[in-house]
């Protein structure tokens, strides 16, 4: 297996975008306290850093990817996992051992709400696939948080791309 893959340093990782925003912003406020939640969340989705992850999420957190790659749009056509230890099942177990290395988003642009409850992350992923392959894709992830706990993360992006990448099948 190829090391560890590496960003291009000239595309900021979505991290530092999240940083710098939090930073604009005067003072303690819900949307610092929302951006800051996304960044340590990422970060420790960078890192693999699974008990970091684990401190950073609601115990009835969900976590979905609302695409179908057959089409459709069914209840069950996409994943979803819902509460603490799916959702580190998930993380810890499929994602990150998954065949792409060292993803990570970069180039993103993040919104806030007034009340900070949700944050809007949009991005390109950054990644090698184990076959040496690049593997990019362009992402919205919505993630919902309650004070300093994120509650829910709802990622889009295009499931073609991703089906080509990991060599799953596309249509019924």
């Amino acid at each position: 297996m190829p090391g560890r893959h590496r960003p291009d340093p000239s595309r900021p990782r979505v991290t530092q975008t999240l940083d710098a925003a939090a930073g604009r912003l005067p003072g303690p406020s819900p949307q610092r306290t929302s951006l800051e939640v996304c960044r340590d969340y990422w970060t420790a989705l960078d890192a693999r850093d699974a008990e970091a992850l684990r401190r950073l999420m609601t115990a009835d957190v969900v976590v979905e990817f609302p695409f179908s790659e057959t089409g459709g749009v069914r209840p069950g056509e996409f994943r979803e996992f819902r509460g603490l230890e799916p959702v580190m099942a998930f993380w810890a177990g499929t994602a990150w051992s998954s065949e792409a290395e060292g993803s990570t988003l970069v180039d993103a642009d993040v919104t806030v709400s007034g009340d900070g409850g949700i944050v809007f992350i949009e991005g390109f992923g950054d990644a090698t696939m184990t076959d040496g392959q690049p593997y990019t894709n362009r992402y919205v992830i919505r993630m919902a948080i309650d004070g300093t706990l994120v509650t829910s993360f709802r990622m889009y992006y295009n499931p073609i791309i991703s089906a080509r990448a990991f060599h799953r099948q596309i249509g019924p």
